[in-house]
């Protein structure tokens, strides 16, 4: 029998996904595709009672190739939802308020046809990081406010992104045991982080509030959500939509101060507050870059190649050390 992940009871928790399109300068490999992989999470969602999905992705890709509208069209035609999330996919640390607010607005102009067919407008913060300052943060919401968006926060993840290129290795090697065990892993981590982000939350507030999730776009994600939904389910996760886990004022109120630093909401309350999140980062992303190892593929090398998109699109100056776990 598996423990409750609550003394409260059931966790209601919003699914959400970031990225269908993943990431300036790296993109889908072997034979996977945004629209292959978005369409085995539509797979997966259906086979667990998961609707109104919202999709929170940079829409740089649209640029290159339009063709990849069909994958937006696709995931309404579900009955899931498209919010914002810039269009270069850069943190605010690395932009001052005025360039980050372009990158918005350039996005939701070429999103705005599906954004206008979901029930609400959120819009998620690239990386989910609100800036290095408050007053950056706070001229954001403003323009959010002003363009009717709400932020909608990621209050518990597992680093899903961790394993998103040791898979690829996988796969590319044609190594099926390490492909199984980083499934396997993939699913013990998603749910042992989940423990203990709802644990963190409740010391937080006293309460076990509505969380909101996070998984990406990514092959491994497109083989394995599945078993991750069903463990949630078998755990205790009662599934909700966004809309509901926005009524909850833990997931509208921001934490005080400035964190510039790769926290969720909950971690950034903890931080606040003084509280532990046990197991957050996960001890198992210290053995990922030695699965089915190629020289370049590691996740140094390639996520600095994507904030070199970034940076090259935008102006930024990225600092990889801010993205540290």
């Amino acid at each position: 029998m598996v423990q409750p992940l609550s003394v409260y009871g059931p966790v209601k928790m919003a699914i959400t996904v970031d990225d269908l399109f993943l990431w300036p300068d790296v993109a889908h490999q072997n034979g996977f595709t945004p629209g292959s992989c978005s369409a085995s999470l539509i797979r997966a969602f259906a086979a667990n009672g998961v609707s109104d999905v919202y999709a929170f992705s940079a829409s740089f890709a649209l640029d290159n190739d339009p063709g990849l509208k069909s994958v937006l069209d696709d995931w309404c035609a579900a009955g899931h939802h498209v919010g914002g999330h810039t269009h270069y996919h850069t943190s605010l640390n690395w932009l001052d308020a005025k360039r980050y607010i372009q990158d918005i607005d350039a996005s939701h102009v070429l999103i705005e046809p599906w954004v206008a067919k979901a029930p609400s407008r959120y819009f998620r913060f690239a990386m989910d990081m609100l800036g290095d300052t408050r007053s950056k943060t706070e001229a954001v919401m403003t323009h959010l406010a002003q363009t009717g968006f709400m932020h909608a926060p990621i209050s518990y993840w597992f680093y899903d992104t961790q394993f998103v290129f040791p898979y690829d290795r996988a796969v590319r090697l044609g190594s099926e045991e390490d492909a199984a065990w980083l499934r396997d892993k993939f699913v013990e981590t998603a749910v042992s982080c989940l423990r203990n982000q709802v644990a963190a939350s409740e010391r937080n507030l006293g309460r076990c509030p509505v969380h909101i999730s996070l998984i990406h776009n990514s092959a491994i994600a497109a083989d394995t959500y599945d078993r991750v939904l069903a463990a949630y389910a078998e755990a205790g996760v009662e599934f909700v939509t966004l809309e509901e886990a926005m009524r909850d004022p833990a997931n509208l109120i921001v934490a005080p101060g400035a964190n510039p630093h790769f926290r969720n909401l909950t971690q950034r309350w903890a931080e606040v507050l003084g509280v532990e999140v046990e197991g957050t980062p996960p001890s198992v992303l210290d053995e990922l870059d030695a699965i089915a190892p190629i020289e370049g593929w590691d996740s140094v090398t390639l996520f600095s190649k994507a904030l070199a998109g970034m940076a090259r699109a935008t102006g930024a100056e990225p600092v990889l050390a801010d993205l540290a776990p």
